[in-house]
């Protein structure tokens, strides 16, 4: 990204926190040492977790989405990693946006009587990256949480439309993308 002119670049995430495991978004960069990202590009590292979040009507409910990826992400990049999931099938950009809501909302789109397709599908009208890169170099199959069985793929699925995106991702997991409900 440096390379092709970006000047101001941050790292977005929010990664499930428990304290009881020491898990979180902060442990997990400390972990992948992204502070060498930060002293060599002078990338800038954010947990979402911590940021402020705007309320926003989607699809007749609200969900309270950051809002620097809403106001400040000039050039939105989505990077899912390709996994299996138990409720939505797989979790590829569609799914990954959901990263982007407070702990509140995300426990919203676990509702008992909608399911999470119609959440992360409605997400995906708010939320449409100008870029989505689907990290395959491993595949999580089972996922999404540790107990998930990791597969060497050596591949990226890149392209601009994260619907495309994603339905080639399910492809190449075995589902056809008309058996993915927010698809």
């Amino acid at each position: 990204l440096r390379d092709a002119g970006a000047k101001d670049i941050t790292i977005a995430e929010a990664s499930l926190e428990n304290k009881e495991f020491g898990c979180g978004t902060k442990s997990t960069y400390e972990a992948l040492n992204y502070a060498y990202l930060t002293k060599k590009y002078g990338v800038r590292l954010m947990d979402l977790n911590h940021e402020p979040f705007r309320k926003t009507g989607l699809g007749g409910f609200s969900l309270s989405i950051s809002e620097p990826i809403l106001e400040e992400a000039g050039f939105f990049i989505n990077v899912p990693v390709l996994k299996t999931h138990e409720q939505t099938r797989v979790t590829l950009g569609f799914k990954n946006n959901k990263g982007c809501l407070n702990a509140k909302s995300k426990s919203i789109c676990h509702h008992r009587t909608r399911p999470l397709d119609d959440f992360v599908a409605h997400l995906g009208e708010r939320l449409y990256p100008h870029l989505t890169l689907i990290d395959g170099i491993y595949s999580l199959e089972n996922g999404p949480m540790h107990m998930g069985k990791a597969y060497r793929e050596n591949l990226i699925i890149a392209g601009r439309d994260m619907f495309n995106c994603d339905c080639v991702g399910s492809y190449l997991m075995g589902f056809h993308p008309a058996e993915i409900g927010h698809l």
